[in-house]
């Protein structure tokens, strides 16, 4: 009876403040039966959520057995243990970045397990994905390497990516993980094991054969390689450890609990050469926001959909229609103007007096060319709520021709009064 008696006086302590039930001499009294039961309760859900909060990163330890793609790390080894330990404890240091990981894994491991399971390769390797990008698509490095397994350029058209200024397939979930898990499957068949794979995937299968053949070892734990490469391996292998036990670790959330994946849709066309269509008056015309196209395709790169090629789009799911009229009638508008024949330009016959008096050498005259090419070009003072796309509309241009003709990058913020060229 002391005991819950005690127990109970915890409760009520927590609950109501101790003072509200100290009796004389300073020991609590038991409430009243109807009482006990929840007091008893709300204490343990207090336990509970006391017992689940994060604890500092010490009081968490490796477990004894680890694996990555099947094959065990030794922490016994000498150096592996002490290896493995530090990238785990960075890992549970960085909560708030890990929290970003399992929110994006919900939309991205999915693709990533179900390409896996098609080539019968192994699913651990949606970590290195992890490691490589952050679980994020158009990312790129110092080195110019890009997307969600970070392929250099080079490397990506090696293994069938699309790659180039407009449309660059890098950023482009299922082709991207298809490339690399290929790729990955690649190494690990030259070198033999997971993490030599993955450790030359991360420095380049040449300087890791080299390292290999100039300290005659063939097992990652023992080779000497530089710091990056020695910390991919482990690292990778902590967040595996960390996202498949977020619980134990003290997260709230599981991947379950991301954010769910967006309802797609999507359009596939074949855009003809030379045609230069603008992204942001599709968006317009379909319906769909500029910034919502561009989110759900990061492979554009440019202002204008890439030309000469068969290109799929995800849209929002129902939007499809919408967005295939306007392209396949815009498309239409545009092969008809290709194949309108064109009509002679007729060249105006100057004047004796604006050309000086002297008949055929005013175009010869270096003032009057610069000052004639100056007449025919077309001004316009920007105005407040002004902008290029609207611009565009109104002097019957494109934005493409506006950013080229007055400079203008994609980020240029057009201020009331500047003075833009609308037309050469």
């Amino acid at each position: 009876m002391r005991t819950a008696l005690s127990r109970t006086a915890l409760a009520a302590a927590v609950l109501f403040g101790s003072s509200a039930f100290a009796g004389p001499d300073g020991d609590a009294p038991a409430p009243a039966p109807d009482r006990l039961g929840e007091l008893e309760q709300r204490l343990a859900d207090l336990e509970a959520r006391v017992a689940q909060s994060p604890k500092d990163v010490s009081a968490y330890a490796l477990p004894d057995e680890i694996d990555f793609c099947g094959e065990p790390v030794n922490l016994d080894a000498p150096g592996v243990r002490e290896r493995m330990e530090k990238e785990f404890y960075l890992v549970l240091g960085d909560r708030a970045q890990v929290v970003l990981w399992i929110k994006r894994a919900r939309r991205v491991f999915p693709t990533i397990e179900k390409e896996a399971r098609a080539m019968k390769t192994c699913e651990d390797l949606k970590y290195l994905a992890v490691i490589e990008s952050g679980l994020r698509p158009a990312v790129t490095s110092r080195a110019s390497a890009k997307g969600w397994w970070q392929f250099m350029s080079g490397t990506g058209k090696q293994y069938g990516l699309d790659v180039d200024r407009a449309w660059d397939q890098r950023a482009d979930l299922n082709h991207a993980t298809r490339a690399g898990l290929t790729y990955l499957q690649t190494l690990h068949d030259k070198f033999g094991s997971w993490p030599l794979a993955m450790a030359s995937y991360n420095t380049g299968p040449g300087r890791l054969s080299r390292a290999q053949k100039a300290q005659g070892l063939d097992d990652f734990w023992q080779l000497d390689l530089y710091t990056e490469a020695e910390r991919y391996v482990p690292r990778t292998i902590a967040i595996k450890l960390v996202m498949e036990n977020l619980a134990h670790y003290g997260f709230q959330i599981g991947i379950e609990d991301g954010w769910a994946p967006e309802p797609k849709g999507y359009v596939k066309l074949t855009i003809p050469r030379g045609h230069d269509i603008e992204i942001i008056e599709a968006a317009r015309k379909s319906g769909i926001p500029y910034r919502t196209l561009r989110r759900l395709n990061p492979e554009m790169g440019t202002d204008v959909f890439p030309s000469g090629r068969e290109i799929v789009l995800e849209v929002p799911r129902g939007r499809e229609g919408d967005l295939r009229t306007w392209m396949t009638g815009e498309i239409a508008r545009l092969d008809k103007l290709a194949k309108a024949p064109k009509k002679p330009r007729k060249r105006k016959k100057r004047s004796a007096k604006r050309n000086g008096g002297k008949k055929g050498k005013g175009v010869a005259s270096g003032g009057r060319k610069s000052k004639t090419r100056g007449r025919s070009r077309r001004t316009y003072k920007v105005r407040p709520g002004d902008s290029l796309w609207a611009i565009a509309q109104r002097h019957d241009c494109s934005v493409k021709d506006l950013r080229r003709w007055n400079k203008l990058g994609r980020k240029s913020v057009l201020k009331p009064g500047q003075r833009l060229v609308v037309r050469r």
